[in-house]
């Protein structure tokens, strides 16, 4: 497992101690952990994040609340 992930999953742990569900945004940062490692990324860049932003042509239909 790598570092972002941990971090996210821990960022994760602690938003639903506080009371939050999370549902739509969990699956939300486990996909942009999945892309990190997928390019080996030890650090997120605006770079990266706007990469797995915009790599979907359709963009997202989960509403945030």
């Amino acid at each position: 497992m790598s570092r972002l992930r941990e971090a996210a999953e821990e960022y994760l742990v602690m938003r639903r101690a506080l009371g939050f569900k999370l549902t739509t945004q969990a699956r939300q940062l486990r996909s942009f952990s999945d892309f990190c490692e997928a390019r080996n990324a030890e650090h997120i860049t605006t770079e990266l994040a706007l990469a797995w932003a915009t790599q979907t042509p359709r963009g997202s239909r989960d509403e945030v609340y």
